[in-house]
């Protein structure tokens, strides 16, 4: 991977920031799972890690992708159950309460 591939990480990031920005959660949730669709996709275009020819930038490249999925899985993981509390608590209401 080059300084491409790192800012093709910090560009999909930026955009996922951006799409929780706004503040919905199933859209925030939707985003984060693609992010890390993308991220995942590039992490398999990586070469071995066995390879023992690695230079410090392609380390340094790895170890960005895999904090950057990590996030991206965490967030989608977060913004899950934050839509499945919303939709729990919206079914145990009663017709009444609205």
């Amino acid at each position: 991977m080059s300084d491409v591939e790192i800012t093709e990480i910090e560009q999909l990031m930026s955009g996922l920031d951006g799409k929780i920005a706004e503040g919905h959660a199933a859209q925030s949730r939707d985003a984060a799972y693609a992010v890390y669709v993308k991220l995942e996709a590039l992490h398999e275009q990586l070469p071995p890690q066995s390879n023992v020819n690695r230079t410090l930038t392609e380390a340094g490249v790895e170890d960005a992708l895999e904090q950057a999925r990590k996030k991206a899985w965490r967030l989608y993981e977060a913004f899950h159950l934050e839509v499945q509390y919303d939709l729990e608590w919206a079914s145990s209401r009663s017709y009444e309460d609205a």
